[in-house]
This record gives C-alpha cells, sequence and structure tokens, in this order.
C-alpha cells in the first residue's frame, strides 16, 4: 500500500481520512486508531498501533 508509512513493528500511519469500513476492520482485529494529527507542511494521519 503506498499511502501505508511504517516506522517501527507496533504501529504505522495511515492518510486521513480513513474510511470507516477499513477502521472498523482494524478495530474488530484489535488494532488502536489514534486521533488524526497534522504536522506543519505534511498531511494529515492517522496512527494505527498493533
Amino acid at each position: 500500500m503506498a499511502a501505508f508509512e511504517r516506522d517501527d513493528e507496533r504501529g504505522a500511519d495511515l492518510p486521513y481520512p480513513v474510511p470507516e469500513e477499513l477502521a472498523r476492520a482494524l478495530r474488530d482485529r484489535g488494532f488502536a486508531l489514534d486521533a488524526p494529527t497534522h504536522q506543519p507542511g505534511g498531511p494529515t494521519t492517522v496512527r494505527v498501533h498493533w
């Protein structure tokens, strides 16, 4: 997934907005999604933890 940035073994950043079906599927499988964050000059992302 090109938009999927992985920086370690415990989490990844997904582009915001995350489609509701994807968010629901991730939560159903035990993943935790953070609130959207925005870095100046960068895209808004949602952190996913596993």
